[in-house]
């Protein structure tokens, strides 16, 4: 399949639980200094790729995941053919994983150890520290 980011989501996001990821979404895509094309941080979903031949499939994480009747749980994936932008999915989906447990399940995460480096590292790890603050002052906050 190529390189490819892999993800499992279990159930829906709670409001609370979507709030929180649009948040890190929002975050880390202003910090993330890779340029990305049809980015949208909805209530419902959110999207984005790499800019011309820097993208290749979009990103696409739902609040609520489609599962096929087959499935005890939502699996999806982005293949992002090593282009710029599969460091902010890989962060994005690190991000959840660390903010939003028991969500999502990552997998085939090659990115973080092999790919990002230390700059991507610092926006991430800045990202979530920055997410964090702004969470904890947020009335709404964790569940």
């Amino acid at each position: 399949m190529g390189y490819t980011q892999y993800w499992g989501q279990s159930r829906a996001f709670t409001s609370s639980e979507w709030e929180t990821v649009k948040t890190l979404a929002e975050e880390l895509t202003s910090y993330c200094e890779v340029p990305l094309d049809d980015l949208e941080i909805s209530d419902n979903h959110i999207v984005f790729n790499g800019v011309e031949e820097d993208g290749h499939e979009s990103f696409v994480l739902s609040i609520v995941p489609e599962l096929q009747p087959w499935q005890d749980e939502h699996f999806d994936f982005c293949k992002t053919a090593r282009k710029p932008y599969d460091v902010p999915v890989a962060l994005l989906l690190l991000a959840i994983h660390h903010f939003v447990p028991n969500v999502l399940m990552v997998s085939g995460m090659k990115t973080p150890a092999k790919k990002i480096g230390v700059e991507a590292g610092f926006i991430f790890e800045s990202s979530l520290k920055i997410s964090l603050m702004k969470l904890q002052r947020s009335p709404k906050g964790f569940d």
